[in-house]
């Protein structure tokens, strides 16, 4: 799918204002404070029904106005999706999804992929920047899975509220069982759409790096972290931890202290690569997500990237523009300026180039 057209009114800074795309890159240019990451905003509110700027969404009603609106048209070979949402400081936020003028439920909509500052971390920042890359993938496009998560972090909460409170083994066992069996569906589910996601992802490196000398590229090493030690079952680690456990107060063995971990020539990423060669990476990684869901569950995805061009030299800034033009999905790219992009007038023909 491909967004046509987006509206919007009354959104932070922009009173109306109405874009047309002819293609699937968008570059938005322009000085800081005027709209760029605005209007990256609208289309990821427009997709989730969230912002991803963290606060809430009566921050986003324009100056002097009591409500914002939001629209998209997307086209695709074989359908139409329409998209519209309204929020007022007094009422949540409404939205209409259409396909071919039928309702549709968020699921249906295409996943979306965000990379701002925070996300450009992912590498060396906390394991939950990691966790959350893969489950939202996996929550796309396995909802039994998203089901199975949900009811393994109520029954997490529960047993994490008995240990608080010390209460009696036997207590926390009632939970603890259901956690195990919860969390050893979740541990398989993930070990095999990790298994397949790299599969695609080397593949992917190895293209990479006959088209650009990028030598780190097949030296680079995504490893999975369960959440405890491969030598144990999850029922011997949460045996093995419980005293530990019930003395801080919460569960430290388990699915949700999973990670990825990054290596290259076997050592830590970050300590290997430069912060450039490190966006370069984790940017090359966000790439990837299109084509894989696409191949593997025939879902289509947008992509949104915040300030592309920050910390990226003039030769890793023109690898990832060529990348993204070269890209299937959709993708909206907000930069400061086009200047250091290769060919820059000819080049960016190849966009639709919105300059605020």
């Amino acid at each position: 799918m491909k967004i046509s057209r987006l509206y919007l009114e009354n959104f932070r800074l922009f009173k109306k204002k109405l874009l047309k795309f002819s293609g699937s890159k968008v570059l938005i240019s322009g000085k800081n404070a005027s709209g760029k990451t605005s209007l990256l905003e609208s289309v990821n509110i427009l997709l989730s029904g969230k912002s991803f700027r963290g606060s809430g969404l009566s921050e986003c009603i324009g100056k002097n106005n009591d409500y914002f609106s939001l629209a998209l048209l997307g086209d695709s070979k074989s359908y139409k999706i329409r998209i519209a949402c309204k929020k007022t400081y007094s009422s949540r936020l409404s939205v209409k999804r259409e396909k071919d003028s039928s309702p549709i439920k968020l699921k249906e909509v295409p996943f979306m992929s965000v990379v701002l500052g925070k996300k450009l971390n992912l590498i060396s920042g906390e394991a939950e920047l990691r966790r959350d890359f893969l489950l939202r993938m996996m929550f796309h496009v396995k909802p039994a899975f998203k089901s199975d998560y949900s009811k393994y972090l109520k029954a997490l909460n529960q047993r994490n509220r008995l240990l608080k409170k010390k209460a009696r083994k036997q207590e926390v066992l009632a939970w603890s069982k259901e956690l195990i069996e919860l969390g050893e569906i979740i541990k398989l589910e993930k070990e095999n759409f990790f298994k397949l996601y790299c599969d695609n992802l080397y593949c992917y490196f190895g293209a990479i790096k006959k088209k650009y000398n990028l030598e780190f590229l097949p030296l680079t090493e995504l490893k999975h972290y369960q959440g405890w030690s491969k030598s144990k079952t999850f029922s011997q680690a949460l045996e093995e931890d419980h005293e530990k456990d019930k003395v801080l107060g919460y569960t430290t063995t388990g699915p949700h202290r999973s990670d990825i971990i990054f290596n290259v020539k076997s050592k830590k990423a970050e300590d290997v690569l430069s912060r450039g060669q490190q966006k370069l990476l984790i940017l090359l990684i966000y790439l990837t997500i299109y084509p894989f869901l696409e191949k593997s569950f025939n879902s289509s995805s947008v992509f949104l990237i915040d300030d592309l061009s920050s910390e990226l030299d003039n030769k890793n800034l023109n690898i990832i523009v060529k990348e993204i033009l070269e890209a299937e999905n959709q993708i909206f790219a907000s930069l400061i300026s086009t200047e250091g992009i290769e060919g820059e007038g000819p080049f960016l023909s190849n966009f639709d180039h919105i300059n605020l």
